[in-house]
């Protein structure tokens, strides 16, 4: 993981949506979505819990 990998994924736990954390970070949600799954692949848990709004960290 690079630096802008992770600040990708903290701004998703700092604002709770994946869609705000891309606006904040002007990329396309889609982008932001598969970043959290590439961070989820390489540390190989879920980190964000999706059945939940604002997403929660787990």
């Amino acid at each position: 993981m690079d630096f802008y990998q992770m600040e990708q994924i903290l701004a998703v736990a700092r604002t709770g949506s994946i869609s705000e954390a891309a606006r904040q970070m002007c990329v396309s949600q889609p982008t932001m979505s598969h970043a959290v799954a590439r961070a989820e692949k390489e540390f190989q848990t879920k980190l964000f819990n999706r059945g939940s709004y604002p997403l929660e960290l787990t």
